[in-house]
């Protein structure tokens, strides 16, 4: 972070700072709006009387004004720069940022001649406030469909999943209540308080299956998509072998809550000669994604899952470049898998598969060979099935292409299933290499001596 390219870029945004009052607000191609002592809010429920609210006078919020054009680049830019602290960075919300910087604005906005000395000071003051909302959590989320059996508690990557109990209710209400103790209100709301946190809690988690526990350190603002982002990344390793553990009309889909509703979705249909007709098509999860010891020892064996596990427990930086490509192949793996279109489903797939098997100096117009050359040799035990498999892959590469481009839809049941296999067979394959390669250069290096003989 430059903290010189901070303070040029503030004094493009004060220089392009207007009040809102009396302006001609919305003239400018890109505005960016901060409320102030003079805005109000009018609100109207239907069928209840119109809300006006207006700020807190204490607040001394001053007068509302907006940034335009230039100085909304400049806005954007000084994000930008931002978030390439260490602290900062990926850690702090857009939110908590937009409002800090809207008070460095009001402080300065009437004086643009502020000299650097002076700014380079506020902008101190400004990192320092914002680096000091970022604090150490710990995190707990409900799993929809995850069902631990004889599993009393997972590890995967950075994330601990453990079966739901009466206990971890209760604990998680006391936690509430420790909290709601300090509150400064009277005791008989205090004691509201408590029975609504006994409520959201039995009403948030009680019918989840599973809870998942991730220690993150963050603003509170950014947090929930940080641990959301970290669960959902180890659910995707789980994702990536439904159907290998469950056959595909189980449908065992898990998620985040939200993410796996099981649903009627209807039809209502007349025709003259038929007359009418109402059908309702299941979507969501049919049966729960149940994790025995057996299933997870047979993920283990032969499925590379602890591999992958070490390489999602990793901080990014940590990580090689392979690694960072397979941990992104295995998000598109399962997002496909829980795709409900198959033209979805075959471009999660062809995401997942290129990110895995192409390099970003990769030239394009031979994207399609050179992804089916890598895939034959990484999973192709001798010359026969190297072939098969090359044709294989040519062909779903083409597939793939006549979605984006010419938009087919009628996507066979089988060949989504099988260019799922090949992505499954074809990620065990790289991550059995991660303890030897560092990066797609390996790959490459790897795949240019099998061309002329066996691979190692």
């Amino acid at each position: 972070m430059n903290k010189n390219r901070l303070r040029e870029l503030l004094r493009d945004i004060l220089r392009n700072t207007r009040l809102a009052a009396g302006a001609d607000v919305g003239a400018g191609n890109r505005e960016r709006h901060f409320l102030g002592q003079d805005s109000s809010l009018h609100i109207q429920w239907e069928g209840e009387p119109a809300v006006d609210l207006r700020p807190d006078p204490a607040e001394d919020l001053g007068p509302s004004f907006y940034i335009a054009d230039e100085g909304y680049d400049a806005f954007e830019d000084y994000v930008e720069e931002l978030n390439k602290d260490a602290i900062i960075g990926g850690k702090v919300s857009r939110k908590a940022i937009n409002q800090a910087l809207g008070t460095l604005l009001g402080i300065y906005r009437e004086n643009q001649d502020v000299s650097d000395e002076d700014l380079n000071l506020a902008i101190r003051q400004h990192l320092q406030s914002l680096r000091a909302l970022v604090k150490d959590w710990r995190s707990f989320v409900p799993v929809d469909c995850l069902v631990l059996s004889g599993i009393s508690e997972l590890r995967v990557g950075r994330v601990t999943f453990r079966p739901n109990s009466a206990a971890f209710l209760e604990e998680s209400v006391g936690r509430l209540n420790a909290i709601t103790d300090t509150a400064p209100m009277p005791e008989p709301a205090i004691q509201q308080q408590k029975q609504l946190n006994q409520e959201l809690v039995r009403s948030l988690f009680g019918s989840a299956p599973t809870y998942a526990e991730v220690a993150a350190r963050a603003e509170e603002g950014r947090l929930p998509l940080l641990v959301d982002a970290e669960v959902d990344a180890s659910l995707n390793l789980f994702r990536c072998f439904t159907h290998v553990l469950f056959p595909r009309e189980f449908r065992a889909q898990i998620g985040l809550r939200g993410d796996v509703v099981r649903v009627m979705r209807p039809c209502l249909s007349f025709a003259e000669e038929a007359g009418s007709s109402l059908n309702g098509q299941s979507i969501g999860n049919l049966q729960p994604y149940a994790l025995t010891p057996q299933r997870l020892e047979a993920l283990k064996r032969d499925f590379a899952f602890e591999v992958l596990s070490e390489a999602l427990g990793k901080q990014d930086a940590e990580r090689n470049g392979l690694e960072r490509v397979v941990i992104t192949a295995m998000r598109w793996l399962g997002r496909s898998i829980v795709a409900t279109a198959p033209p979805e489903k075959v471009l999660n797939l062809a995401a997942a598969t290129e990110r895995l098997l192409l390099t970003d100096n990769d030239d394009k117009a031979e994207t399609g060979d050179k992804q089916a050359r890598r895939m034959a040799f990484l999973i192709g035990r001798n010359q026969p099935e190297r072939q098969a498999i090359y044709k294989q892959a040519k062909r779903y590469y083409g597939l793939r292409s006549e979605v984006i481009h010419a938009g087919r839809t009628d996507i066979s049941e089988q060949d989504v299933n099988e260019m799922e296999s090949l992505m499954v067979r074809s990620l065990v394959a790289m991550a059995k290499h991660l303890s030897e390669w560092q990066s797609h250069d390996d790959l490459m290096r790897w795949e240019q001596a099998a061309t002329f003989g066996s691979p190692e």
